[in-house]
């Protein structure tokens, strides 16, 4: 190690990629809020899902929400009068977030947003190539670990602040409909059974597989099949994504050590967000992988 800088940024990404793991499995145990019927957004707010905002169009076409109209102007006005529920944030304080209400009055959108920071970590792209490059672990990408880096940063960069926050504070999920990603290589156990995602039995010879899980590998389910790949493909892709954080320093620019973790004190980068994984699919992604048995198997095609 030739600087005490290179040896501290080694030491940051340690830690971050440790405490990616744990906040990648709790991310995971969370499954994005869908919205309740006639209802057009859902949030988790205190772990349970939140629907709010009327679903489908405007009578003249468009979206139905539009910040910085007459329209805005009336909604913010009659939702101020509302009265605040007791575990807020509310469904009416959600919606006027989305009108954009300050007080009765609607603001204008703007037109320009900074463009989020996004870190793809080195260890991450190494992990993806080698947990998600090939069949054996689980899911597995149709391009390269470092393509799959260029895409994720670009979907991130070019999507909304307010859906990259919320994604970030609660559930950690992005999900992207990509053609083509790659394949979905998990599939579901039911009474000693294997099935795929149309809740056909998938043939072959039960088996167990290596998988890492927090840097060890430990024994999951496998089925070695006699259907291909292709059988197995999905176009949706998976983004677990929090804020992005740094030691915080003390006045001697040294990093402050929580007593009982014995980890640096870490504090958010303001518009900073870090991946924490990015795979095809979502099969078997609500449970660690040490949990697997009698639930999911990794499929191993022809």
């Amino acid at each position: 190690m030739n600087t005490e800088k290179e040896y501290s940024d080694l030491l940051r990404d340690l830690i971050l990629e440790e405490l990616a793991e744990e906040l990648e499995l709790e991310a995971k145990k969370k499954k994005p809020c869908k919205p309740s019927k006639g209802k057009r957004f859902a949030k988790r707010v205190n772990g349970k899902c939140r629907s709010f905002g009327q679903k489908g169009q405007a009578k003249g076409g468009g979206d139905r929400i539009r910040p910085g109209t007459k329209k805005g102007d009336a909604y913010c006005a009659r939702s101020l009068k509302i009265k605040k529920c007791k575990n807020p944030p509310c469904a009416n304080a959600l919606s006027r977030k989305k009108w954009k209400c300050r007080g009765a009055k609607s603001m204008k959108e703007q037109n320009q947003q900074k463009a989020p920071v996004v870190h793809f970590m080195d260890w991450l792209v190494d992990k993806t190539e080698r947990v998600h490059g090939k069949p054996g672990q689980g899911s597995v990408f149709a391009i390269s670990a470092e393509k799959v880096k260029a895409l994720v940063e670009k979907i991130v960069s070019q999507s909304s602040i307010e859906e990259i926050e919320e994604a970030a504070d609660g559930t950690g999920v992005l999900e992207r409909n990509m053609p083509g990603i790659g394949y979905d290589l998990v599939a579901k156990i039911s009474n000693g059974k294997v099935y795929d995602r149309q809740d056909k039995e998938v043939p072959g010879q039960m088996m167990t597989t290596k998988k890492e899980e927090r840097g060890s590998m430990i024994d999951v389910p496998a089925i070695k099949t006699t259907l291909p790949a292709k059988h197995f493909s999905t176009d949706k892709l998976t983004i677990i994504i929090r804020h992005y954080s740094v030691a915080k320093k003390n006045e001697k620019g040294e990093d402050i050590i929580d007593p009982k973790t014995k980890r640096p004190v870490m504090e958010k980068v303001p518009g900073e967000y870090i991946i924490l994984s990015a795979f095809p699919g979502d099969t078997g992604s609500d449970t660690q992988a040490s949990e697997w048995s009698g639930k999911y198997a990794v499929v191993i095609p022809s």
